[in-house]
């Protein structure tokens, strides 16, 4: 066992970097959400029908028990999900940068 006091190496040019990079799976999730909902904004109201297996289709998709309500689900818990990885991401990307300035003005302020 070591003696309590690990090293701790940090390269703040290499976090600022990986920093950057989180917002590459962020922009591709946000560009499929932006194009999921302007296309799904295009549909009516009900676009499965009102007929039996129309709203068979629309329980399952939805995850309703009825078009009245009932529980959510569907689409639209892997939205929800979407959405938080979304957001997730960004906060990620926007702490990691944070941290990588603090150690870059921790630095220069030890220099000088």
């Amino acid at each position: 066992m070591g003696s309590g006091n690990p090293d701790l190496n940090v390269d703040p040019p290499a976090l600022l970097k990986s920093s950057n990079a989180i917002s590459v799976p962020q922009e591709t999730i946000g560009d499929a959400l932006s194009r999921f909902y302007t296309r799904i904004g295009g549909l009516p109201a009900e676009p499965w029908g009102t007929d039996e297996i129309g709203q068979k289709f629309f329980i399952q998709y939805t995850g309703q028990d009825d078009p009245q309500g009932g529980r959510s689900g569907g689409y639209k818990l892997v939205l929800e999900a979407f959405q938080d990885l979304y957001e997730g991401l960004g906060n990620l990307g926007d702490k990691t940068k944070e941290m990588a300035t603090n150690f870059i003005s921790t630095e220069e302020d030890n220099t000088v």
